[in-house]
């Protein structure tokens, strides 16, 4: 088994010391406050920010010492298949719906199923049937079943837009790229903001954001994982520009928004490593 250098094995020890360990005894003092069902938490950040892996930290110390459960799922699990997505871009008339990442290339309505009913005292004892989304083959693949959440227990749904707003009225209207030019692709992303992933947005407890210091670093540390993959499997990647034009504006959007509105906030520094923590609105570590 590979070992971490000294600097990298000390920052992931501080880490862990500093932000994660306070932040799941922050999760399951707030998990038991509810008597009658689990905490939903969702996790957010940008490209590369490091959701995924947050999100199992998270799962293993709050598993670790307790008997709570804990369920970790991505929103890239809900993705329409291609052909779904091919389907919704000829209905629309907005070709950049086939490529898997805006809001409208989710299934809304399944996941506000699954959200509501964990909200549901009366469906706490049932197994959770959740999908799966193989983006090799972009498509996907079959249910995964996990044992039903009840009261003190945690569910965490992670995704680069989860609890990100509709455009505040002082927001720039100038495009940022030649996609975000596309007033009709522009309009039908916040038109969902405004509707069916607001609806999802409202089921979660509380909101843990990974704060990027800027785009460019989204872009750079996104390229990080491309240059990675390609040393992996080979290939020839993607452009991460071009694959990132329809994640800018929100994104930076929730640059600003996400400090002062989520409940959590990590920061990251250019060095992509921890820089602070605010656990709640008030309390900083």
């Amino acid at each position: 088994m590979a070992t971490l250098p000294p600097a990298a094995s000390q920052a992931v020890s501080k880490a862990l010391e500093d932000v994660y360990e306070p932040l799941a005894k922050y999760l399951i003092t707030r998990a038991a406050q509810l008597t009658a069902r689990p905490l939903i938490v969702a996790v957010s950040g940008g490209q590369g920010s490091g959701k995924t892996t947050t999100t199992k930290v998270l799962q293993s110390l709050i598993t670790a010492n307790t008997s709570r459960r804990c369920i970790g799922i991505s929103l890239d699990d809900f993705y329409l298949s291609a052909e779904g997505r091919a389907a919704k871009a000829k209905a629309t008339g907005i070709e950049a719906l086939k490529t898997r990442g805006p809001p409208g290339t989710h299934q809304t309505e399944r996941l506000l199923r699954v959200l509501s009913g964990l909200h549901d005292p009366g469906a706490l004892h049932e197994s959770l049937v959740l999908p799966r989304f193989d983006k090799a083959s972009d498509t996907t693949v079959e249910d995964e079943t996990f044992p039903g959440l009840g009261p003190g227990d945690i569910f965490l749904l992670e995704g680069w837009c989860v609890g990100a707003p509709p455009p505040p009225p002082e927001e720039s209207t100038t495009a940022l790229n030649s996609l975000d030019a596309d007033l009709k692709f522009r309009n039908f992303v916040d038109d969902e903001l405004r509707g069916e992933y607001f609806k999802v947005w409202t089921q979660f407890d509380v909101h843990v954001h990974l704060q990027v210091p800027s785009w460019d670093c989204v872009l750079r540390w996104r390229q990080d994982q491309e240059d990675e993959l390609r040393l992996r499997v080979g290939g020839q990647g993607i452009d991460v520009e071009e694959f990132c034009r329809g994640y800018e504006r929100i994104t930076r959007r929730m640059l600003k928004s996400c400090p002062r509105e989520a409940d959590v906030v990590i920061y990251l520094g250019e060095d992509h490593r921890i820089a602070g923590c605010r656990l709640g609105k008030e309390s900083s570590i």
